[in-house]
């Protein structure tokens, strides 16, 4: 049984009030959100001796979920009819992918020869994008509504490791590939297999963590030391962007919305703490904190603005932010 914790606090003043709500689960050590879908309804995980999902529908329905055989359970994404995809460990130790759909039937599944399956993103029309391991590489698959798989690699010889991020309703695939060298470069498989692969330009490393409907990326990148976050258009251009503040050292993009609103986090270098913040298209910057004194990371944004993501204390509580 998960129970809330039901508080909410005011935004800061460029915003018109928005509301952040904390929750946990019972007897968690912590509750990681991953997946917020357009009807607010928050997947992800949290750790009560072992790994279990968990769906939160509303403030009064939060359900606790396990594949059947799981020891551990992780809950990536959750598409707007409320259908989750993840990944679990069974007893012998080996890891497969699931979807759950809205009715709590799990459906277990591998890509063909794969050792170990993880499952990352799923779209309205049911595609489930992840990674598998199998010949000592790490492959991206594609599985349809119907259980056909398509794998691939980017950028397409397999030497090095694929790690698709998530899928469009387009069918396009983004992720990150990293190369033998262990370098780490973005990319973008279209839907008729077509596979390009970037970076930042002077990146040293390059990793995507999102795309929405018109095809635009967001993810971070590495020049030096500090970590800034990227957004790329769907031709290809690539805008930079560091949270405000001659202090900050890491800027994480986490998720962009079909709006090309981004949310994430960031951090600063005079112990100021964690901040989450939301990049509108036009650049502005607002961050908020999901309680006083709490580090913030935002984690996953819908196309209504709401944001879910970590609120930590020392213990990981969920927050859900409504604008």
């Amino acid at each position: 049984m998960l129970f809330l914790l039901g508080y909410t606090i005011a935004g800061h003043a460029q915003e018109a009030k928005p509301t952040i709500t904390l929750f946990s689960a019972e007897m968690s050590q912590t509750t990681q959100p991953a997946s917020v879908n357009t009807a607010g309804v928050i997947a992800g995980r949290y750790l009560a001796g072992s790994l279990h999902g968990f769906v939160r529908d509303s403030p009064d329905a939060v359900t606790a979920f396990d594949p059947p055989g799981s020891i551990s359970t992780e809950a990536n994404s959750i598409n707007t009819a409320g259908t989750i995809a993840g990944t679990y460990v069974n007893a012998t130790g080996h890891q497969h992918g699931y979807l759950r759909n809205s009715t709590g039937a799990v459906t277990s599944f591998d890509p063909p020869g794969s050792l170990a399956t993880a499952a990352s993103g799923i779209n309205d029309a049911g595609d489930i994008t992840g990674s598998y391991s199998s010949n000592g590489y790490t492959h991206g698959y594609i599985r349809g509504p119907g259980g056909n798989f398509i794998s691939f690699d980017a950028p397409g010889n397999g030497d090095g490791n694929t790690y698709p991020a998530g899928i469009n309703e387009a069918g396009t695939v983004t992720g990150t590939y990293v190369d033998a060298t262990g370098t780490n470069h973005g990319f973008v498989r279209h839907v008729q297999g077509a596979i390009t692969v970037f970076d930042v330009p002077g990146a040293t490393s390059t990793q995507v963590t999102g795309i929405n409907k018109a095809g635009e990326i967001a993810g971070i990148y590495q020049e030096n030391s500090p970590l800034h976050g990227f957004v790329r258009s769907a031709q290809g251009a690539i805008a930079t962007f560091a949270a405000p503040g001659g202090t900050v050292t890491i800027t994480y993009a986490a998720s962009i919305n079909n709006a090309g609103d981004i949310a994430g986090y960031y951090d600063d270098s005079i112990g100021l703490g964690q901040h989450g913040f939301v990049r509108s298209p036009s650049g502005a910057f607002v961050s908020f904190d999901c309680a006083a004194e709490y580090a913030t990371e935002g984690l996953s944004i819908n196309s209504q603005g709401a944001i879910t993501g970590i609120c930590n204390d020392g213990g990981e509580l969920g927050f859900l932010r409504v604008p």
